[in-house]
C-alpha cells in the first residue's frame, strides 16, 4: 500500500520510528519480521551486525541480510559454501567480517561480500561452535566437546591449529579472562583453564575444594568468578577468594547456576529460582516478580546481556525477555506484550542502540525506544528548515538546507559541508545515498544533479536540472523526478517519462519503491504515477485530496 500527504519544511526531529501494526510497551515499541517479509525462516538463532550496517539473521532455512527494508537470503541452494542452511551462531571478529557456525559444526566466513568454508562438518548434528576471541589475524573457537580450534587469518582462507580436551572431560566453555585464558567446566563440574596451548585441570579448583562447581563468568574487566556449592568466590591469580554474600541464610541451601557480573560493579546471581544483586558481599536487591521463570529451559541455556546502557537483558526460551533498566526497574516483555512469542533464542543490540530478537517460530522482533531528540541552530544545524534528511548505509544522517548546504550528523556530531560559494547556490533540495557510500543530490541554483562523495562535489553525468526527488532503487538505478517529468539513469542507460508518455507537466516531488520493485511517484497536480523501466501509469486519486500535490510518499509493507 502506497501511503502519501504533504510535509512542511521546519525543525529537524530525530525519533526511533514506528510503522503499522507495532505494539506498546511502556517506552518501546515493537516491530516484528516474518518468512513474508523475506526472512529466511520463522526461527531466528542468531544476529550480527557488519560494519557496512548490514544487521545478519541466521534461522533454520539459510541467512538473511536485512538493511531494514530489503532483505537477502543466503542458503545451501544459492551460496554452497554454507555446508547446511540451518545456522547455528553469527560472530564478528576484529577485522570486522562475519563468521557462520552452521547445523553440524561447521564455520563458514564472509569477507567482502565473499563466502568461503573454514571448518568442516562434524560426524554429529545440532552443534555449537563458538568464538571466544578474535584480533586482527587470528581468531579462536571452542566447539560443543571443548576443542580449542585457533585460526591464523590469511587473505584467502584460514590455517587452523587443534587443541583436544583431556580424555573423556568433553568441558564446556565458560569464558575468557584479561589474560587470555581460557575458562572451562568439566561434565562432573571441575575447572579447565587453557594458558599457553595446553589444558590444565586447576588444583583444587582454586581452593574450592570437593565442591562442584556450577559456574563461571568474567566480567568487562576481564576478572573471573564463580559460582559452586553455597558459594560465590573471586579469583585473585593465584586461587578463589570468598565472595558470599554476608546476609546469605546459611540455613538454606545455595546453589548459584549463573553469575552475571555487570560493568557498573555489582554482581547479579540466579540460585535457587531467585535472582539477586550482590554489591559489597551483600544482597542489595532481588527480582521478586521474576522467581522461578529464569534459568535453562527446553535443553537451553538463558542469554545474558548488558546494553551499552548499563541495562540487563535475560532472554529465555520459554518466559520471554527480562530486563533491569539502568535504574533498576524489572521490565519483562512476552507474547501478551506484542511479541511473537515467547521462546526467545537471540538477542542483539544495533549500532544505533535499538534491541533485536530472535523468536522460535515467530521470526526477528525489534524493540525501539521511545525517544525523541531536536537537533537545530543551537546544535550546529544551518537556520531555516530541513528540506530533504536521509541516513547512509554507515549510519550517517544528511541533512539538505537552503542556503546552509549539507549537513552530516554522525556519532552526535554535525559537519556542514557547503555546495557553493554563494548563498543563493548553496541549496540542497534533494538527498539519497548511493550505494558505494557517496550521495545524489540536487543543489545549487538550478536544482542540478550532483554526486558527492569523500567531502568532494561533481555533477551527474546526465546534465538533469530542476530536480525535486531522488530515489535508488533495489537494483541500483537511480530514479529521479524533476519540474517536468521523471526517469531511470544507470551506467548501462536511461529512461526519460515525459508527456509524450502520459507524464503531466507538473513536478515530481516524491519517490518510493513497492516490494515489486516498481517505483510510485507523486507530482504537485495531486496525481501517482506507478513507474516501469519501459513505461508509466497516471493514477487519480479520488479523495478530498484532490488535486492537493503528493510531497511525500511511504510504502507499507
Amino acid at each position: 500500500m502506497i501511503v502519501y500527504g504533504q510535509i512542511l519544511g521546519g525543525a529537524l526531529l530525530f525519533f526511533s520510528w514506528a510503522a503499522s501494526g507495532q505494539s506498546k510497551l511502556g517506552d518501546y515499541l515493537i516491530k516484528t519480521w516474518d518468512t513474508e517479509d523475506s526472512l529466511s525462516g520463522s526461527t531466528v538463532t542468531s544476529l550480527e551486525q557488519t560494519p557496512d550496517g548490514y544487521l545478519w539473521a541466521g534461522t533454520y532455512e539459510g541467512l538473511t541480510r536485512f538493511d531494514g527494508v530489503h532483505s537477502v537470503t543466503f542458503d545451501l541452494q544459492n551460496t554452497p559454501e554454507l555446508s547446511y542452511s540451518r545456522i547455528q551462531g553469527l560472530y564478528l571478529d576484529a577485522r570486522g567480517d562475519l563468521w557462520i557456525n552452521t547445523y553440524r559444526g561447521g564455520l563458514t566466513s564472509c569477507r567482502n561480500g565473499v563466502f568461503h568454508q573454514e571448518w568442516p562438518d562434524q560426524s554429529s548434528f545440532d552443534l555449537h561452535t563458538t568464538m571466544v576471541s578474535s584480533s586482527s589475524n587470528q581468531v579462536t573457537f571452542v566447539t560443543q566437546f571443548g576443542s580449542i580450534l585457533r585460526g591464523a587469518l590469511k587473505d584467502t582462507n584460514t590455517q587452523w591449529s587443534v587443541l583436544a580436551p583431556p580424555r573423556n572431560t568433553r568441558p564446556i566453555f565458560q569464558c575468557v579472562d584479561r589474560d587470555g585464558t581460557i575458562w572451562l567446566l568439566s561434565r562432573d563440574g571441575h575447572i579447565l583453564c587453557v594458558r599457553d596451548g595446553r589444558y590444565e585441570a586447576l588444583p583444587h579448583d582454586g581452593g574450592l575444594g570437593v565442591k562442584k562447581v556450577l559456574t563461571v563468568a568474567a566480567g568487562a574487566d576481564g576478572r573471573v568468578w564463580a559460582g559452586a556449592e553455597n558459594e560465590i568466590a573471586r579469583w585473585n591469580g593465584q586461587r578463589f577468594e570468598d565472595m558470599t554474600p554476608t546476609n546469605q541464610d546459611s540455613g538454606t541451601t545455595f546453589d548459584p547456576i549463573m553469575i552475571y557480573p555487570a560493568s557498573r560493579g555489582s554482581l547479579w546471581v540466579l540460585a535457587n529460582d531467585r535472582l539477586r544483586e550482590e554489591v559489597g558481599r551483600r544482597w542489595t536487591a532481588e527480582a521478586t516478580e521474576w522467581r522461578g521463570l529464569l534459568g535453562p529451559a527446553s535443553g537451553r541455556n538463558m542469554g545474558v546481556h548488558e546494553d551499552r546502557a548499563g541495562g540487563i537483558w535475560f532472554n529465555h526460551y520459554g518466559n520471554g525477555v527480562f530486563y533491569i533498566t539502568p535504574t533498576g526497574r524489572f521490565l519483562r516483555f512476552t507474547e501478551q506484550d506484542g511479541l511473537p512469542g515467547d521462546r526467545v533464542g537471540a538477542w542483539f543490540q544495533d549500532r544505533d542502540g535499538d534491541i533485536w530478537l530472535g523468536v522460535d517460530r515467530g521470526g526477528l522482533v525489534q524493540l525501539s525506544r521511545r525517544r525523541f531528540q531536536a537537533i537545530g541552530v543551537v546544535e550546529g544545524l544551518p537556520p531555516g528548515p530541513s528540506l530533504s534528511v536521509c541516513q547512509d548505509g554507515k549510519g550517517t544522517v544528511w541533512i539538505g538546507s537552503p542556503g546552509g548546504g549539507l549537513t552530516a550528523y554522525r556519532q552526535g556530531q554535525l559537519t556542514n559541508y557547503a555546495v557553493s560559494g554563494a548563498a543563493s547556490g548553496n541549496f540542497v533540495f534533494s538527498i539519497f545515498p548511493q550505494n558505494n557510500g557517496g550521495l545524489w543530490l540536487s543543489a545549487g541554483d538550478g536544482e542540478d544533479l550532483f554526486q558527492f562523495h569523500n567531502g568532494q562535489l561533481e555533477r551527474s553525468p546526465w546534465g538533469l536540472h530542476g530536480v525535486k526527488s531522488l530515489l535508488v532503487d533495489r537494483a541500483g538505478r537511480l530514479w529521479a523526478g524533476t519540474k517536468v517529468n521523471v526517469g531511470w539513469y544507470s551506467a548501462a542507460g536511461h529512461r526519460t517519462f515525459a508527456a509524450r508518455d502520459g507524464v503531466a507537466d507538473s513536478a515530481v516531488r516524491a519517490l518510493a519503491e513497492a516490494p515489486d520493485g516498481t517505483v510510485w511517484a507523486g507530482a504537485d497536480d495531486g496525481i501517482l504515477y506507478h513507474c516501469e523501466l519501459s513505461k508509466v501509469q497516471a493514477v487519480q486519486p479520488k479523495d478530498s485530496l484532490v488535486p492537493r500535490p503528493i510531497w511525500s510518499l511511504f510504502v507499507d509493507p
